[in-house]
């Protein structure tokens, strides 16, 4: 029936068009109307058919010309130069061991790989993943770079000390960590302990630098739960599986997971690890789930120097995927 009243309204905008070219100004306002109409038929008929977004591999570009969000542009995406001129600095020493390849994820997202010499001939391999992520990231959530940034990413040397050495230079705390996102310098630091780590903790690690520049600031959980998620697929690409969920460990209520802020640096953080990690891939194998996540990202990105509330997210949770506990609970206990 809908497609049957496209048809009729497409034959009443051709009619309409040839009317125009005799009656040029009265026939204008009504045939305004009428196309308007026709987009939204049409739309709706194509929106039935694409419920499931699809994957896409491709580098796509984006808007040339983003919207900014509501808030004034955050201090947060603004990066210190002296931090910047650092690395340069640590990357210049280290030219003899690190070789420089440029990319492109997209038109507004650059790419630098730093590679050391055993994983030259992964770099094809690595740059795919990243461009992957980078477009099922956005297609995801329906998401759009504000203004062009650049993805710089060192991996480091195959050697025992090699990463903690570079992490001690870059200011941070290596244990317990394959990688960090170091947002003063717009850097990412990755352990070389194999192709197979390296490949899916540089997923995980880019992955924060799209949350960082297409949303901003964000709470820990669904930080760590977006890149913990994203790691996943890029294992099974790489490996045809990825990590087991295991039954010996319960994943924290998602009311917890609200509250968790202050818990990430002061206790074990491999519960909350695990447990973001277990609501993000719920998530986003239910369409309401996805389209919750959605909701909740487009919200952070109008105020990307502050987190919502806790209240906030469970407000758009429950508008969005009502009866989300109890689908929860059922797909918790089918994987067991």
């Amino acid at each position: 029936m809908k497609q049957r009243l496209l048809w009729v309204i497409l034959l009443i905008s051709l009619v309409l068009l040839l009317m125009r070219n005799l009656f040029d100004d009265v026939v204008s306002p009504l045939e305004t109307e009428v196309r308007i109409q026709t987009r939204q038929v049409a739309a709706k008929i194509f929106a039935t058919q694409n419920d499931v977004m699809p994957p896409t591999h491709s580098r796509a570009n984006e808007p040339t010309k983003p919207i900014e969000p509501a808030a004034v542009v955050c201090a947060a995406e603004r990066h210190d130069p002296d931090a910047i001129q650092y690395v340069e600095e640590l990357l210049q020493e280290l030219s003899d061991e690190l070789t420089p390849y440029h990319g492109q994820l997209s038109n507004l997202a650059a790419l630098e790989l730093y590679l050391p010499t055993e994983l030259e001939e992964h770099m094809p391999r690595i740059k795919s993943l990243l461009t992957q992520s980078y477009s099922e990231y956005r297609n995801a959530f329906a998401l759009s770079a504000r203004r062009r940034f650049t993805v710089n990413m060192v991996f480091a040397p195959n050697y025992a000390t090699s990463f903690d050495d570079l992490a001690s230079r870059l200011g941070v705390d290596p244990r317990g960590s394959q990688g960090f996102y170091l947002g003063d310098s717009n850097t990412v630091l990755v352990e070389n302990n194999s192709v197979h780590q390296a490949l899916t903790t540089a997923v995980h690690e880019a992955i924060h630098v799209y949350n960082y520049r297409l949303v901003g600031v964000l709470p820990r959980w669904l930080n760590e739960g977006l890149a913990e998620y994203f790691e996943m697929l890029a294992s099974i690409k790489l490996a045809g599986k990825g990590q087991v969920l295991s039954d010996k460990t319960q994943p924290l209520e998602f009311s917890v997971m609200l509250s968790s802020e202050a818990q990430w640096e002061t206790q074990s953080r491999d519960q909350l690890y695990f447990s973001a990690r277990v609501w993000s891939q719920f998530l986003m194998t239910h369409v309401q789930g996805r389209n919750a996540l959605k909701a909740i990202l487009h919200a952070e990105a109008q105020t990307p120097c502050t987190t919502l509330t806790a209240e906030h997210i469970q407000a758009l949770m429950e508008n969005h995927f009502p009866l989300y506990e109890q689908a929860f609970f059922n797909w918790w206990q089918a994987l067991l």
